[in-house]
């Protein structure tokens, strides 16, 4: 669904793509987004200009992703970046796909998740208890 105002009042429209709750969202860039799913699965969306429609709805869960459940999406340095159940992957668009992101996984922890707002210069992690 998409809400915009125009004249005081809140229009929504839905899109026929995917029905399914979206947990989070991020863009790529100006016209292209990342999608969670609430419990399962991963999409990659291309919005017209106008983001009246999907162009292009694609999904990303054969595509390298280590665990499709309980998915969070992040753009970390322009680069975007997924923390599974089973640790950290970015997304490689030269091979149109998701792989392991050692360097976070390494630096970060597989269990770890930013915690931080977007945008913001600091980077905060939630690991275990910490």
């Amino acid at each position: 669904m998409c809400f915009k105002k125009e004249n005081e009042k809140w229009e929504v429209k839905r899109f026929d793509q995917t029905t399914n709750p979206i947990e989070y969202f991020v863009f790529e860039d100006e016209n292209i987004a990342w999608a969670a799913n609430a419990y399962k699965g991963l999409y990659r969306l291309r919005f017209d200009k106008t983001y009246d429609e999907i162009v292009d709805f694609k999904s990303y869960e054969t595509k390298g992703l280590s665990s499709d459940y309980n998915v969070r999406i992040y753009k970390l340095n322009n680069s975007i970046c997924f923390k599974t159940n089973k640790g950290w992957q970015k997304y490689e668009p030269i091979l149109d796909s998701i792989v392991d992101y050692e360097l976070l996984n390494e630096n970060f922890g597989r269990n770890a998740y930013v915690i931080s707002e977007e945008n913001d210069s600091k980077l905060a992690l939630k690991n275990d208890n910490l």
